[in-house]
């Protein structure tokens, strides 16, 4: 059984979600655990955890003092490094994000927050299946899913329900008016004899 899930994110614009996800795992008798503290700490807590989860949008990370990548990137490179099992979720592209909540910071010829986002995104891509949410709801729908058993397929319908398409619509009518004439012409039928 999973005990200790550790949860990744920046916080400056996932706090809101990090908390929702926190709060849903805690429901099921689970210790999650945040990423706070210092980085060594919170290494160490993903060493010792049974699942990695982590939650990216539009935000690359705080790069902590002599290394080059954030501490979002470098708590994903241990998880995968110990082989944690992880779940790894990203922002829907299609989900209208507040631009208060994006990194832009001012890039260099050396750094640009955005591009080390997308290099990171694909890595990410690379080594793991993506599930995508959109707000704090929707996350804690997939996370309730996932440890309930529920399939990749019933999460996405629940949490991005397709509309219905014209097509569907015309195909019910006609059922519809079919169901409608058959029961007028039995009851007709019933008449006569």
């Amino acid at each position: 059984m999973i005990v200790n899930i550790y949860i990744s994110s920046t916080t400056q614009d996932l706090d809101v979600h990090r908390d929702a996800v926190r709060a849903a795992l805690v429901s099921m008798d689970l210790n999650p655990t945040l990423g706070e503290g210092d980085l060594e700490t919170r290494l160490q807590r993903i060493r010792t955890s049974d699942l990695f989860i982590g939650i990216l949008a539009y935000r690359y990370g705080e790069i902590p003092a002599g290394h080059d990548r954030s501490i979002v990137e470098i708590e994903y490179e241990t998880a995968v490094s110990h082989n944690i099992p992880r779940v790894m979720f990203m922002v829907d592209p299609h989900y209208e994000w507040d631009p208060m909540l994006v990194e832009w910071g001012t890039p260099s010829l050396f750094y640009n927050p955005q591009d080390e986002l997308y290099r990171f995104k694909n890595v990410v891509r690379m080594h793991d299946e993506i599930l995508t949410f959109t707000t704090p709801e929707s996350l804690t729908l997939q996370i309730e899913a996932l440890f309930l058993g529920k399939t990749r397929r019933e999460i996405e319908q629940e949490t991005h329900p397709t509309p219905t398409s014209k097509i569907d619509w015309f195909i019910g009518g006609v059922l519809f008016v079919l169901t409608i004439a058959f029961v007028l012409m039995v009851y007709g039928l019933l008449q006569v004899i």
